[in-house]
């Protein structure tokens, strides 16, 4: 099964910081099965408060594998939720089950991947982990995302420059090992806006709103 613009915006969520990605043994026995000879898959997304990109990544799931995934309130925020074992198996190229939140890379695969593989991708990251900001230093809008993982953050940068963006990755404090990958330049804040964008609806916006008054702002003076 090709990696194509929709498993790609798949797998950029589930890099984010909150993915889950695993396959663990199950246990006991069921009308006289052992159930350790079995494995259970476990694909989860954490979605925060946006229900809404809950039901996006499961329409781009039931598009590109079938079975939709399920979408849970967890006690503290919504959950995408799938124990698809075709998912798992396919996503695994280019997902090591093995990787977490400071382990993860970019697969040397999706460097050679279609432009079109690659914005969803970034998209998908985006969404999980990025966020628009306006910077009173710089006065200007900013596309930026956190995270403890500098060599995934040096590879997501290495996909941005192959799409044409020369993002900035900076230590986000001195005394701790956070890592922020930003676009700065105000003409590829505008095109990440139409290029590649936000599927969350409120960062879509958001990016969209500041642009336009940072615009009106600059043509005041």
């Amino acid at each position: 099964m090709s990696l194509n613009p929709d498993r790609a915006e798949i797998l950029g969520a589930l890099i984010g910081d909150k993915g889950t990605f695993k396959r663990t043994r199950r246990y006991g026995f069921y009308k006289g099965y052992d159930l350790s000879k079995y494995h259970r898959c476990v694909i989860s997304i954490c979605l925060g408060f946006d229900f809404g990109w809950g039901q996006h990544i499961s329409n781009l799931v039931s598009r590109s594998y079938g079975p939709r995934g399920s979408i849970c309130w967890d006690g503290k925020e919504w959950r995408f939720i799938s124990s698809s074992t075709r998912i798992f198996q396919d996503l695994s190229r280019y997902y090591d089950p093995e990787w977490n939140a400071r382990s993860w890379r970019v697969s040397p695969i999706l460097f050679r991947a279609s432009s079109q593989i690659k914005q969803g991708l970034i998209r998908g990251y985006f969404d999980a982990d990025g966020y628009p900001k306006f910077s009173e230093a710089r006065e200007k809008v900013l596309v930026q995302v956190n995270s403890v993982n500098r060599n995934g953050l040096m590879d997501m940068k290495r996909l941005l420059q192959s799409l044409g963006y020369n993002p900035g990755l900076y230590k986000r404090y001195k005394e701790s090992n956070v890592w922020e990958l930003v676009i700065i330049r105000q003409g590829e804040a505008i095109r990440f806006l139409s290029q590649i964008g936000f599927s969350i609806g409120r960062k879509q916006t958001k990016l969209e709103t500041m642009l336009e008054r940072t615009n009106r702002d600059f043509a005041r003076k």
